[in-house]
């Protein structure tokens, strides 16, 4: 009851402002305040902190978010120093990758890139936040950036100046607000083509879809719970009295309803007969209704079927195609961004960060088949003697 009028004060906050015509707390836009669905009902749309909840109460939403969390995080990645053929060298020894290995005391690289993906997937604004824990120093050999740690972006504010763009941040974990420097902070976003600082999480794109699921196991939940069927009428053309009747009705329900009782016998006096009554379970069509919206989850959310065990969509031919084009459009360009924002903000703050920079091991991404594809192309051009 409690978390229901909190979510009213803010929401009668947000209004306050607009009428003030002031800016909107981070992750609210003028637009988004309220929606006017197709029949004229005044909808209010979901807070940053439901939609990041989507994670733990939709199925599809767990499923395909964790699924693209695992596989950008399992992207071996190489420290590599500048070299002038541009090819670079490989670093086997550096501060940075001790703290990559273990980038909190309760994180290891891939729990820490998989919190990272996650909270750019799931939050409204499709970013994530993560604080630079400094080690007290940049002495030579000190690693100036002792921890990484992943803050909710659900508790976070960007603080932007017109004049010089992010100011500060302000993180909020409690009732207690600290700002925090943009030198303490990494900020990594999805884009979103309407703002210059703010990004867009493809939970809002995917909060219709997951209405619509969750709509329809209320009713199969239903649908159960009454007894396998929508409802029943018991019918006959001999008089009942009134208290027979109550007493029919409440003997049918105890002996029918429920999912542990579907499929039994029913004896019936009074020359009664048992019909369904409304709808059919098969009229309603929820197999198709679900079935779209996993499909378009998995659109949304740019995950191929195979990797939520979908094996309806793949054959073993298709499904290293949907790895492929996975990989190469969704994983890399993502992990890619990744090593971006440490290089510029982690890897600058040693001693000779600036000489080196961070990438996915490419060879290391290779397919089985795609392996084997090369081998064989090399072998018809060794045979031809086009190669040595």
């Amino acid at each position: 009851m409690a978390g229901v009028f909190s979510r009213i004060v803010d929401r009668a906050k947000i209004a306050y402002r607009i009428l003030k015509g002031e800016d909107l707390p981070f992750g609210w836009r003028l637009l988004d305040t309220t929606t006017v669905t197709l029949g004229g009902k005044l909808e209010i749309p979901p807070t940053p902190e439901q939609l990041l909840d989507a994670y733990a109460n939709d199925l599809w939403t767990h499923a395909c978010v964790s699924a693209r969390a695992r596989a950008v995080a399992a992207v071996p990645l190489l420290l590599k120093r500048r070299t002038k053929d541009g090819k670079g060298e490989v670093v086997a020894e550096h501060p940075f990758l001790d703290l990559m290995e273990k980038p909190s005391s309760t994180d290891t690289w891939e729990t820490y890139c998989q919190t990272i993906v996650m909270h750019m997937l799931l939050s409204d604004t499709g970013s994530a936040f993560v604080e630079k824990v400094r080690a007290g120093g940049k002495d030579k050999g000190q690693a100036p950036v002792a921890e990484l740690r992943p803050l909710l972006p659900t508790k976070m504010r960007v603080i932007v100046d017109p004049r010089k763009g992010i100011e500060s941040f302000a993180y909020k974990p409690n009732e207690r607000e600290q700002l925090m420097s943009p030198d303490d902070v990494m900020h990594m976003r999805l884009i979103d083509p309407r703002s210059e600082v703010k990004g867009l999480g493809p939970i809002r794109p995917a909060w219709a879809t997951i209405g619509v699921t969750r709509e329809a196991n209320r009713w199969n939940q239903g649908f159960f719970a009454r007894g396998a069927f929508p409802g029943v009428t018991l019918q006959t053309n001999a008089p009942i009295p009134p208290a027979e009747r109550d007493r029919l009705k409440a003997e049918w329900n105890t002996s029918h309803q429920g999912t542990g009782k579907a499929h039994g016998v029913a004896v019936l006096p009074y020359g009664l007969t048992a019909a369904e009554f409304g709808l059919t379970h098969r009229d309603m069509q929820f197999r198709d209704i679900l079935k779209m919206a996993r499909e378009e989850a998995h659109a949304v959310w740019a995950v191929p079927p195979v990797l939520t065990g979908l094996l309806e969509y793949s054959a073993f031919a298709t499904s290293q195609i949907q790895l492929a084009i996975f990989r190469d459009h969704v994983v890399l360009p993502m992990i890619r961004y990744v090593c971006a924002v440490h290089g510029w903000d982690v890897l600058l703050e040693f001693e000779d960060g600036a000489d080196l920079y961070l990438e996915p091991d490419s060879e290391a991404m290779r397919l089985p088949d795609e392996a084997d594809r090369d081998i064989a192309r090399a072998e018809r051009l060794f045979i031809a003697q086009i190669i040595d």
